[in-house]
């Protein structure tokens, strides 16, 4: 596409061209959806062979405490797990309004050791 506004002349449409595609393809790895679903994908995946698992079993199996204590523990790791990847995936959290207190989105040295003294005083 540049290529041939460049070849027409049109400069000034290249460059908002190539800022456009640019944004886009900052956006595109700053949510990062590709991981986000190959992340859901395993966690469904997992839900899904342990559903398979449980309904495999008898019903006198099922009824045991070493199978649903099994059925609970291997339940809690693949929410866990993703719970987990979902946190470390996190960049910042956002601050809580009056952690902000200049409204920048950025909690600086000052604004932190405020909401400390803030929070100490409660």
């Amino acid at each position: 596409m540049s290529a041939l506004l460049a070849q027409y002349s049109l400069v000034a449409f290249v460059t908002i061209v190539t800022a456009l595609a640019s944004s886009f393809t900052a956006w595109a790895e700053f949510s990062d959806k590709a991981s986000k679903i190959d992340r859901y994908s395993s966690a469904v995946c997992s839900l899904k062979k342990l559903h398979t698992k449980w309904h495999a079993l008898d019903e006198v199996s099922k009824q045991s405490k070493g199978a649903t204590k099994m059925l609970v523990q291997e339940s809690e790791a693949i929410f866990s797990e993703e719970q987990s990847s979902w946190a470390s995936s996190m960049f910042v959290l956002k601050p809580e309004p009056d952690e902000d207190a200049d409204g920048d989105g950025v909690i600086s040295p000052a604004e932190a050791k405020a909401a400390e003294a803030k929070a100490a005083a409660k």
